[in-house]
């Protein structure tokens, strides 16, 4: 008895963990680009050929996984909107700037509860002194279990 007790417990904590990752697909990458020796821009667009992401949440974090590299890269909340009739409507921004050059990471997740669609929508801008690529994903629903401890600000 005492054997189901704690492989019942583990398999509930195995789901809490779980749920605070969420899976993204890939929708469109936008792309522009600076060349100094042409003094020309280059935009593209593309539907296809983008990796999904899985987004890890924690207090005041976001770790992004991507499945073709493999690694993970952490990025900090930094800001977040939501409204005053539903505090769980929410829309967060989470940052990475690199010290090494001119380069940012910024995550802007709208609705991570899915209080206005069946599904939330994950918008990563990467920029530096040349180009800018935008990549827009839609994600799964946040589990409600972790909405305290995923946000700061949230009471």
């Amino acid at each position: 008895m005492l054997r189901i007790y704690g492989l019942m417990a583990l398999m509930a904590a195995t789901n809490v963990s779980a749920a605070t990752m969420v899976q993204c697909n890939s929708i469109l990458k936008v792309s522009l680009a600076y060349n100094h020796e042409t003094n020309s821009t280059e935009f593209q667009e593309n539907k296809e050929n983008s990796s999904n992401i899985s987004i890890k949440f924690d207090s005041g974090f976001i770790k992004l996984s991507d499945g073709v590299v493999g690694e993970s890269i952490l990025l900090r909340q930094n800001a977040m909107n939501k409204t005053i009739t539903d505090p769980l409507d929410l829309v967060v921004r989470y940052e990475k700037k690199s010290d090494d050059d001119i380069q940012a990471k910024s995550v802007i997740i709208t609705d991570p509860m899915c209080r206005n669609n069946e599904a939330s929508t994950a918008s990563i801008f990467d920029t530096s002194n040349t180009s800018y690529i935008s990549t827009f994903y839609t994600c799964e629903c946040l589990s409600s279990v972790h909405n305290r401890s995923n946000f700061i600000g949230i009471e």
